[in-house]
This record gives C-alpha cells, structure tokens and sequence, in this order.
C-alpha cells in the first residue's frame, strides 16, 4: 500500500508539472464592457516598465509562472508569443471601439524612455492619447492562482497634457486552480475587470469623451 501511495503521489507530481509546461495565455482576444462610450479619436498604446523585462532578465512575451508538483516554476508567455504590452493594446483597442471610439494602436517599445514613449502615442495625431503603463503584471499559478499587479492609464491631449490618471496596484487571488489550461480563461477575466475598473474612473471616462475640447483643431 505504501509503494502504490508513493507511485499515485509521483504520478499526479509528474501530471502536475507536465501541465506547467508550455502553458500560454491570451490577453488580445479579452473585450471588456466599460460604462463609458464616445466618439472620440484615441491612440492607444501599452508601455512594458516591468522591471525584469526592462533588465532583459525576462522577454516581453513572459506573462508570469505556473508552477509543477514540487512548486518548480515554469515561464508562461502570450498566445501568439507577441508582447504582452501589444496583446493588451489590441484588447484596450477593441474595447474602446466596441463603445464607440475611434480607436487605433500603436507600438511602443519598452526600451524607450517615458518622455518617448509619451511622444510616440501623442505622434499618432488622435484627440486623445491612451498609455496604459505596466510596473507589473505577472500571474503565478500552484494551487491557487495569484495576480500582481501595478498599471497606469494616463489620458493626454494631443499637446501631451495630461488630463487624467488612474492607477491600480496590488496582488488578487483568483481562485482555485481546478485544471491548468482553466487559469489563462482566469488571468483573462481580471485583466477585463482592471481594463473596466479604469476606464470608468470618473477623470479617465471624462477625458477620453474629449469634453470641451472636442473640435478643436
């Protein structure tokens, strides 16, 4: 009886971490249902500033770990295997389309300086400009799934003024990790409820609506 206990516990260990492995998630395909809706132009852009990304110690496409039967961590990246910052461009894209917006993407590189990186969505020419700004995202996955996070969405106007700014920050439980391939559906639906939480922020919602701003040339 103790050798088929060990064989059943080595068996759901090796089960475990097969599963850790090549994990992916998709964060282009989340669509989130905010309260605001407008008309306005909105370029649109996400800058990766997580520091193990920015010291190369991890690539762009790293999205965070899950782990096998004896907490060894395996790297999980994007579906796609694009940046995470472009996954959730297209997302915040969609998003803002589906709600009336003029929205279009652009890339911003997560080596370029803040200064730049503002430039380059400004660049685009839309009456507003969205930076949704990553100080951290990464999930890590054992028998509970975990969440931190520390992102910024800043508005601009086209003279690179900033009109509003929401920042969320923390670490979520999400629950119970049932079967591996259910937590990228988990990480996606927290990303689409952070997408919500800042959007409506009564400044962003404002803003991105273009108040009395809207027409000038």
């Amino acid at each position: 009886m103790k050798k088929l206990a060990v064989l059943v516990q080595l068996a759901g260990v090796l089960l475990l971490s097969g599963c850790a492995i090549g994990n992916r998630y998709a964060y282009q395909t989340v669509v989130a249902s905010p309260q605001v809706s407008g008309t306005t132009a909105v370029s649109i852009a996400t800058y990766d500033q997580r520091e193990y990304v920015r010291s190369g110690t991890k690539d762009p496409q790293f999205v965070g770990l899950q782990r096998g039967g004896y907490g060894n961590p395996f790297d999980v990246r994007t579906e796609g295997d694009g940046p995470l910052a472009d996954a959730m461009t297209t997302a915040l894209v969609n998003t803002l389309a589906k709600k009336g917006f003029r929205a279009q993407p652009v890339v911003v590189a997560h080596s370029v300086t803040p200064a730049e990186a503002r430039q380059r969505v400004i660049g685009a020419g839309a009456e507003r400009a969205v930076l949704l700004t990553l100080q951290e995202w990464k999930s890590d996955t054992a028998v509970r799934v975990g969440l931190s996070y520390d992102v910024t969405m800043t508005v601009l106007d086209r003279s690179g003024t900033v009109l509003a700014e929401k920042r969320l920050e923390g670490r979520d439980n999400l629950g119970g990790a049932t079967l591996p391939s259910r937590v990228g559906d988990m990480v996606a639906s927290a990303f689409k409820m952070k997408l919500e939480q800042l959007l409506d922020d009564p400044a962003v919602a404002a803003a991105l609506r273009g108040g009395s701003e809207l027409g000038k040339s």
